[in-house]
């Protein structure tokens, strides 16, 4: 059979790959023509293509802010910190989201958090880089008491940040008073202690 077109497509390595691997073609891989035989589909290269790991980002939010006190079903406007702390200098380019919750747990606890806001953002960060993001949000009606602000950045896992995925959930205010929904006198007086680190 004479060979009548030849493809040079270019391929993407998975984020993540290393090692010596070779790789392989499949000739009409969803089966549209109907042969005799498919054994001879499917060649491989002669010889291993060496990947080496590259560079990878981290992010990870490092500090918030959030009012001292707030009454429970208003509005207060939350801010916080994200760095891309890359440990080999790589720099990102890309989307994710920011998820922020309010929990009445000073350590982490799902069934004690509540999500108040999912922040998607497109940008650049260069290694030791961050950014500040806000979102006013509603404190639930059924809330009050002593609570903490968590952000989770990268909530739906975009970046490849490879060994680095733990620290994306971080707590960056610790200790906002929340009060009845009625009147200022409901609220706890406690002093706002922002978690905060240098990037």
């Amino acid at each position: 059979m004479q060979v009548r077109d030849a493809m040079t497509p270019n391929v993407r390595i998975p984020d993540g790959l290393t090692g010596k691997r070779f790789l392989l073609v499949t000739a009409d891989g969803f089966n549209q023509v109907r042969e005799f035989s498919d054994a001879n589909n499917t060649r491989s290269s002669a010889t291993a293509i060496d990947i080496s790991l590259a560079p990878w980002p981290n992010l990870r939010p490092i500090a918030g802010s959030a009012p001292d006190t707030v009454a429970a079903g208003r509005t207060v406007q939350l801010q916080w910190q994200v760095a891309n702390q890359s440990p080999n200098g790589r720099t990102l380019s890309g989307s994710w989201r920011d998820d922020v919750y309010l929990s009445s747990s000073p350590t982490w606890n799902p069934g004690a958090a509540r999500l108040l806001a999912a922040v998607s953002t497109t940008r650049t960060l260069l290694p030791g880089q961050s950014y500040t993001a806000a979102a006013t949000v509603t404190i639930p009606t059924d809330f009050a008491g002593d609570f903490y602000v968590y952000v989770v950045t990268d909530a739906t896992n975009q970046v490849y940040e490879h060994t680095d995925e733990g620290d994306n959930l971080q707590l960056v205010v610790g200790g906002t008073g929340v009060g009845g929904p009625t009147s200022s006198e409901n609220f706890f007086e406690i002093s706002n202690k922002s978690i905060s680190e240098s990037s």
